[in-house]
């Protein structure tokens, strides 16, 4: 249940942030504060794009 609401939140940032940067997937890691290779593989993991 826990790891759930954290996946939500995880993908609405994740979302919100990709919206934020055009879709720019560098810009978007840096505001989120990841590497973008992190954030590629949660894209994948989320099926987000």
């Amino acid at each position: 249940m826990f790891q759930d609401i954290v996946s939500r939140l995880e993908a609405h940032m994740i979302k919100k942030a990709l919206e934020l940067t055009n879709g720019n997937q560098v810009h978007a890691a840096r505001l989120l504060g990841i590497s973008r290779n992190t954030l590629r593989k949660k894209i994948g993991e989320e099926n987000l794009v």
